[in-house]
């Protein structure tokens, strides 16, 4: 199930204004150059980040939750690197009341986060 993901854009203003006038979503920023877009029930739905790359370069990023699949994070970790992936970035706390995440790449080198919003898992 994927839970977030997040669009890479080179100039924020301009990502924002397409997105919202698109999707009438609506943005918080989190942190310099990440805002966080809500839907018109105020239920966040993704992140738009700063991302000056050329549009190769950029990807949206995507964020599967091991809970729907009834795994810990170590455990959805350990069948990445079973089936020929990689662990890029080790269990990573979002925030406290949001979990943990740890990036990981494919075998051909696509990366993806895998998520968990339980402390504890």
């Amino acid at each position: 199930m994927i839970t977030w993901w997040e669009i890479q854009v080179p100039d924020l203003e301009q990502g924002k204004a397409f997105y919202g006038g698109v999707f009438g979503w609506t943005f918080k920023s989190w942190m310099e150059g990440y805002d966080v877009a809500h839907d018109a029930n105020g239920q966040m739905v993704c992140a738009i980040q700063l991302d000056e790359r050329e549009a190769a370069g950029r990807h949206m990023h995507i964020v599967f939750s091991v809970d729907a699949y009834g795994d810990t994070l170590e455990q959805a970790l350990a069948k990445v690197t079973e089936h020929g992936g990689t662990i890029r970035t080790p269990r990573t706390r979002i925030a406290p009341d949001m979990g943990w995440y740890a990036t990981v790449l494919d075998p051909s080198g696509l990366s993806f986060d895998l998520s968990t919003r339980h402390p504890e898992k």
